[in-house]
């Protein structure tokens, strides 16, 4: 009787040809088949890599899982909000921490423009697009 690979093993594994196209894990040491503002944003500790290659072995479709802190439940006492020094002191400190923790991004969701206007100046960028949640 064989031994049976586990769930995360048949996934991790490639996946059988749909010709002519094969969906796999890229490895770390074939990264540098990706492009560089790619490669700059993932480390192998808190990334995966799945492609799908054409026979010829081109990489035709990528999509890239990040290991991300997000950012949740900020809150400031009312009498605070609009304070600078106090969102500059909760947003460096917060910077410094997950610096600190080897964190290389974060993500928050923003939904009240005067923050918005606030994290921008802090240095924050706003990512084009919409944040689609799932459920595994």
């Amino acid at each position: 009787m064989g031994v049976e690979s586990s769930p995360v093993e048949q996934v991790l594994a490639p996946q059988p040809t749909v010709a002519p196209y094969q969906a796999r894990i890229l490895p770390p040491e074939e990264w540098d088949r990706l492009p560089e503002e790619v490669r700059s944003a993932i480390t192998p500790e808190g990334a995966a890599v799945i492609v799908v290659e054409a026979a010829d072995g081109a990489i035709v479709a990528r999509w890239v899982a990040l290991n991300t802190i997000h950012l949740e439940g900020l809150y400031v006492d009312p009498d605070f909000r609009g304070n600078p020094v106090v969102a500059r002191q909760l947003t460096t400190f917060m910077v410094d921490a997950l610096r600190l923790l080897g964190v290389p991004q974060a993500l928050t969701i923003i939904q009240d423009d005067r923050v918005r206007r606030m994290a921008a100046t802090m240095g924050f960028v706003e990512v084009p697009g919409t944040i689609h949640h799932l459920t595994l």
